[in-house]
């Protein structure tokens, strides 16, 4: 089994790679105005003439004009139905209908715009698309103060949309397919799906699985504005070949559901179609110790997610059939797993082969505590060798069983001996990993459970503490 399964776990957390780009390239379609704008049925003509930088004529009234025009609207483009929420992106209690503020079309600014400006009539031409086919790419970096953890280049992404919600978000190992009812989240490496229903809840979810602005959220007409404590446009500049301005946006503490982070966010729009060419965001964080751990904490954590695209399309057909998701062949369908509370009782039974081939199981160990570790590499360097730590000074107190997950046992063995770690690898198989989620309730990598002499589970928690930590729970739970 991959580590790559481990995605099935958190569905909405999966998109975050696939829904932070806009829209690009030479076959972008969001019209402008002169192409296909019309005014509003019954629409009255403003008082007086919409101020815009550069010059506009007048244009029937609405929440978009009115600020265009320099007066202040409650939140003209937010569908969340609570005009005084605190910074966030709105909580789609329902899913909008298509089109803005009653069919008002986008108006490209002419010239410069303000910034503030610039977003809205942005956030009005991906609301008013019809439909919309993004082929792109995304790139990830994580570094903890300084040092590069993860990264991930240049994947593959893709989006289809058709108004109001029907979807599909795509990359080579996953696929997120929505009929407008029903969402369908198939794993390639694992070879699963699972099913749920679509509603409110889950497009907030979607929206709020990345920080800053993405291009779901703009198409389900998610305000932003609210959420920014500062715009800025920068020089412009060239992106895929097109003029673009340069948006510089700085979000306010926990907007998107972020309170310890830091977010900044820079958009590349086209001047002639408004579409994003290049989505950039960066979210620092200082994160704190939790009460009592005694592990290595970095002092700041620094994520960067990148969306670019080769090419887009919008207001072109797309069969309602895309959107009706098809299990390939062989594939699985699995259940949302229960939340599982063990505190106080029995570990459930898990049998396994020993790194020196033996067989055994948990209830061989009665008498004896046991740290029982569900693992998986990449794993922080902090974290292996707090591992490699607590198993040097509790061999001879408590059995360590550390049972990885990737699948590649080999190529595991590798890693651990090039790191001169002697702790002795129990692999799992996919059934393992199974019980490891609906039975101990794993919820994520490193999971640590604490099994006390008379088998029953004591602590059951993500991350490993320290080695002397570790040493404090054992004598704390364990015996």
């Amino acid at each position: 089994m991959n580590s790559r399964i481990r995605p099935i776990l958190a569905v909405c957390a999966l998109a975050a790679a696939l829904a932070i780009s806009g829209c690009s390239g030479k076959d972008a379609a969001v019209k402008s105005p002169a192409q296909s704008a019309k005014p509003a049925p019954n629409a009255k003509p403003a008082n007086s003439k919409p101020s815009v930088s550069g010059g506009q004529s007048a244009l029937p009234s609405s929440p978009l004009t009115d600020a265009l025009a320099g007066k202040t609207p409650a939140n003209p483009l937010d569908f969340s139905g609570n005009s005084s929420a605190k910074p966030g992106y709105g909580n789609l209690p329902t899913i909008p209908k298509p089109g803005i503020a009653n069919s008002v079309k986008p108006i490209p600014p002419v010239g410069r715009p303000e910034p503030k400006q610039l977003l809205m009539v942005v956030q009005a031409a991906y609301r008013s698309a019809k439909t919309l086919r993004i082929d792109g790419f995304s790139s990830s970096i994580i570094k903890q103060d300084g040092k590069v953890v993860m990264r991930e280049q240049n994947v593959r992404i893709g989006t289809l949309y058709k108004a109001p919600s029907k979807f599909v978000l795509s990359s080579p190992d996953f696929k997120m397919t929505c009929d407008g009812k029903n969402v369908a989240v198939y794993a390639a490496a694992a070879k699963r799906y699972q099913k749920m229903p679509f509603n409110a809840k889950f497009a907030r979810d979607l929206v709020y699985s990345k920080p800053g602005i993405g291009v779901m959220g703009l198409l389900f007409g998610v305000d932003y504005i609210s959420a920014i404590d500062s715009f800025k446009l920068l020089k412009d500049a060239k992106m895929q070949g097109q003029d673009t301005f340069v948006l510089a946006l700085h979000f306010k503490k926990g907007a998107g559901g972020m309170p310890d982070s830091n977010v900044n966010q820079t958009l590349w729009i086209g001047k002639r179609d408004l579409v994003v060419y290049k989505n950039q965001v960066i979210v620092t964080m200082h994160p704190k110790a939790p009460k009592g751990f005694k592990g290595k904490v970095p002092k700041l954590i620094e994520t960067t997610l990148i969306g670019t695209v080769q090419k887009c399309s919008a207001n072109t057909k797309i069969a309602d059939s895309v959107f009706v998701f098809k299990a390939p062949s062989g594939a699985k369908a699995i259940t949302a797993p229960k939340p599982v509370d063990l505190i106080g009782k029995p570990a459930p039974e898990l049998s396994f082969t020993s790194a020196d081939g033996s067989k055994k199981s948990i209830s061989d160990f009665k008498g004896k505590p046991v740290i029982l570790i569900f693992w998986a590499l990449p794993m922080p360097d902090e974290q292996l060798s707090a591992l490699q730590s607590a198993y040097d000074k509790q061999k001879d107190n408590a059995e360590i069983i550390a049972i990885n997950f990737n699948g590649q046992n080999d190529k595991v063995k590798e890693f651990m001996q090039k790191k001169d770690y002697s702790l002795p690898i129990v692999f799992g198989d996919e059934s393992m990993f199974k019980l490891a989620v609906e039975k101990y309730g794993m919820r994520g990598m490193p999971f640590m459970l604490i099994i006390d002499k008379a088998g029953n589970v004591r602590l059951a928690t993500i991350g490993i503490p320290d080695a002397n930590d570790m040493a404090a729970k054992v004598e704390k739970y364990g015996l």
